[in-house]
């Protein structure tokens, strides 16, 4: 058994949530969160922290996105120091 599952296997319980890695899902992560009772964290903006943006670049984003007055914002950010 992998360790990631173990837990969960051994207690019958499961996240409530499931943040995708790489922002990449498909109908199959979809289906097996549902049946765990799991609702998907999917990030919607990316900072740019990780892929070499400098701080002053990741405002500016940060500022840009702002501006269009989005409903919501979920960012996904690294501790990139």
């Amino acid at each position: 058994m992998r360790p990631r599952m173990s837990l969960p296997a051994s207690i019958e319980a499961y996240p409530l949530t499931l943040s995708i890695a790489y922002g990449n899902y498909n109908d199959l992560v979809r289906s097996a969160s549902a049946i765990r009772g799991q609702k998907l964290v999917i990030w919607d903006f990316d900072s740019g922290d990780s892929t070499g943006s400098t701080p002053a670049q990741s405002e500016a984003a940060y500022v840009s996105l702002i501006g269009k007055h989005p409903n919501t914002i979920l960012a996904l950010n690294h501790e990139t120091e």
